[in-house]
């Protein structure tokens, strides 16, 4: 071997070396500060459906199970089912190693998000790229509407759905960057897997495309490589989601997966479902006292607040279309950013709105939080020097965890009720009790 390919091999071998370290250490900060924030709802979320589910794995046969035979919720969850049959002949009911595996899944979440947007960021030019993509999954590891699903163990498919579509994502940039054919493997795999969990999938194409468009105005990307991915990334999965919705037609002839028949998707009422969602996430409205809460929710109902955000979003989008060449790339990276959580928002539209409560239904979001933090972080990070922008997103990351924390408790008070009924019910079948 020649000295220069020689020294060329040690610096890719260092730099390959430094990236895994990296990784690991960012993973292991996302883990404990996920493990430390929800330890006191540890021993919670064995509740609701859990049950319901134990006994239906024990009960029926493994292909009954894996095709969750007699269901009327048209979906196709086989590759779901098959991961969480897996799981509970390892794990049983014990609720301590559930919730690790729960924090483990939210920890990788974490890294591969933080990935995904760091070699975003990175590539587009964006200042404090690492920062500001570390400070984004930081806020969306501490956001109370993450709550139900790192507890709540019915809500594991919502945790494996984001880990596939970001595995998708990552296989694309991947690609994209070094033209190494196992990624469009690893890619068309892991999205053919996805169509048999949470529909999360739905929107993958759709990501997709926005991403190789965005790499199509960065000056030192090669166009030829955008056009093969266009095709090698993209077709499969069309393809894919195609065949998904093929079977499931034949299964459930008149329903759409998970949220059933849409009779009115253009109403009010699910129009307004953006405004309350961002109400939430941006104002952590949830937590608003109750009076107040739903005279805002009203209010997002009616034609003037409807008008004028829907007519706000749409000029936004004009401008943004028209005056897309002349923007920087950094700007795009937040545009496409912003693309994606509109995307994420209307896939809730259909869906049941969390209108009470602290918790139930905030799984719905998300696919939401994760690339809307990742909007707020940019945005910011676009408008203010470095210390200004870790000054706010500190400050925003600690009235999140205020009310993170009130939600555990919550769990934790919940847990413990619970088990002090299992502990202290009488079980004797003879005597009759009165309430």
């Amino acid at each position: 071997m020649e000295p220069g390919m020689r020294s060329n091999l040690i610096s890719v071998n260092k730099e390959g070396a430094h990236f895994a370290g990296k990784k690991l250490w960012i993973f292991l900060f996302f883990w404990a500060y996920v493990f430390v924030l929800y330890l006191p709802a540890a021993h919670a979320g064995l509740v609701g459906d859990y049950p319901g589910w134990v006994n239906f794995l024990n009960s029926v046969k493994f292909t009954d199970y894996i095709n969750r035979a007699g269901s009327t919720i048209p979906s196709m969850y086989q590759f779901t089912q098959v991961v969480t049959y897996c799981f509970y002949k390892l794990f049983g009911s014990n609720a301590w190693l559930w919730h690790l595996l729960f924090v483990t899944m939210q920890a990788v979440n974490a890294l591969l998000l933080f990935k995904f947007a760091e070699s975003l960021f990175q590539r587009s030019g964006m200042r404090n790229a690492s920062m500001t993509a570390f400070a984004g999954v930081t806020l969306f590891c501490s956001s109370p509407y993450i709550s139900e699903v790192v507890v709540w163990e019915p809500a594991f498919h919502y945790l494996l759905g984001l880990m596939l579509l970001l595995v998708v994502l990552l296989c694309v940039q991947q690609y994209i960057y070094g033209q190494n054919k196992k990624y469009l493997w690893l890619g068309a795999i892991t999205f053919c897997l996805s169509t048999y969990s949470l529909e999360f999938f739905y929107l993958t194409p759709f990501f997709t495309v926005l991403l190789i468009a965005f790499y199509y105005s960065t000056p030192d990307t090669d166009k030829q490589t955008l056009r093969r991915a266009l095709v090698y990334c993209l077709l499969p999965q069309v393809v894919l989601f195609a065949a998904h919705f093929i079977v499931l037609h034949g299964f459930f002839p008149d329903d759409i997966a998970h949220i059933r028949t849409v009779s009115s998707p253009m109403s009010v009422s699910n129009l307004s479902k953006a405004l309350k969602y961002f109400f939430h996430l941006l104002l952590l409205g949830r937590f608003w006292p109750e009076q107040l809460r739903s005279k805002i929710y009203a209010y997002t109902e009616t034609t003037v607040a409807l008008a004028s955000a829907y007519a706000i979003v749409a000029l936004l989008l004009i401008s943004v279309i028209s005056r897309y060449k002349r923007i920087t790339v950094a700007r795009k990276a937040i545009v496409l950013l912003l693309l994606y959580t509109l995307l994420a928002v209307a896939l809730l539209l259909p869906l049941s709105f969390p209108d009470f409560g602290l918790i139930i239904y905030d799984r719905y979001t998300y696919l939401l939080d994760a690339f809307f933090y990742l909007l707020i972080a940019a945005g910011i990070n676009s408008f203010v020097g470095r210390k200004a922008f870790a000054g706010i997103m500190a400050f925003y990351i600690i009235i999140n965890l205020r009310y993170t924390h009130k939600a555990n408790a919550y769990w934790q008070q919940s847990a413990q009720v619970v088990n002090n009924l299992v502990k202290t019910f009488p079980n004797e079948l003879a005597k009759k009790y009165c309430c």
